[in-house]
């Protein structure tokens, strides 16, 4: 006789599969110096849920136990076609076992995964906001984390073809915003981030979502999350992120990037001139724009 799962509470607002897998989760989940299965029920209680943020495509909860805390991303599956892979991915899936093994320094535990719940390790994290400018550790640690990432050798990983992910942010943005003249800024945003696409090169592992709310820091430690952007792309791409997203000072920007520098090793080949960061910095501006006008 097959058993009958539990309906989700009242307050849930995904589908009855990611609550699914989440009850699955919690019933099978052993509490760490405990052999006994959790019996305990407190995912179902709504007070346990604290929302950090919610997106196009997922959205983020801390959950807080009575002796656990993880942090749980929920994926709205009907919006995954907005993400390059069209879909959650699993890093170990699409990446040779070196190459995972790289990026580990950086990765939060994993629990459990499915097509739509992710459920991680809680990582406490010192706000990284405009303060960085004054942590020249921080932007040390940063930079050096940047230039390790960037010189992963990926036989797998799949080439980003940003243009084309450009034109479906255009279209569901324009498909969501009538307005004529809102139209003709959408048009001209586009048309000057293609533009900017001819310093674009690829040639090493990026993570291409680097803000605030995906790098982790604490007492030296560095973490990064939502790798569903991983790709071979640019880096100057990726490092114009970390300069426009944390509101780098001049100082700042340029103790970051010299640092940055230093970190990469020149057999590498990883180096580009200051025109082209100018370029990737509005280039990025620009597919934040469209991003917001997609929402």
């Amino acid at each position: 006789m097959k058993s009958i799962k539990p309906l989700p509470p009242y307050w849930w607002k995904y589908s009855s599969s990611a609550w699914n897998d989440i009850n699955n989760f919690f019933s099978d989940y052993k509490y760490s110096g405990n052999t006994k299965k959790n019996k305990s029920d407190e995912h179902f209680n709504e007070e346990h849920w604290c929302s950090i943020s919610t997106g196009r495509s997922n959205a983020s909860y801390c959950f807080t136990g009575i002796r656990c805390k993880f942090f749980i991303q929920i994926t709205n599956r009907s919006n995954t076609l907005f993400l390059p892979y069209e879909g959650v991915i699993k890093l170990e899936k699409i990446m040779n076992v070196d190459e995972y093994k790289g990026l580990s320094p950086w990765l939060v535990d994993t629990y459990f995964q499915s097509k739509e719940v992710r459920i991680q390790e809680w990582f406490e994290s010192d706000s990284l906001d405009l303060s960085l400018n004054k942590n020249k550790n921080v932007i040390d640690t940063l930079a050096k984390s940047l230039a390790k990432l960037h010189q992963i050798k990926s036989t797998k990983l799949l080439s980003f073809d940003i243009e084309k992910h450009l034109l479906k942010y255009q279209r569901i943005a324009l498909n969501k915003n009538k307005n004529r003249g809102l139209k003709s800024e959408i048009n001209s945003c586009l048309n000057n981030a293609i533009f900017k696409l001819k310093a674009y090169q690829q040639s090493s592992l990026c993570h291409y979502d680097l803000n605030l709310h995906n790098i982790l820091f604490n007492r030296n430690k560095l973490k990064i999350i939502d790798w569903e952007y991983v790709c071979m792309g640019d880096p100057a791409l990726d490092v114009a992120a970390i300069v426009n997203n944390f509101e780098l000072e001049k100082e700042s920007q340029e103790y970051f990037i010299s640092s940055y520098r230093r970190y990469i090793n020149k057999p590498t080949k990883i180096d580009f001139s200051d025109e082209k960061l100018s370029d990737m910095k509005l280039l990025n501006q620009y597919i934040s724009q469209l991003w917001e006008y997609a929402q």
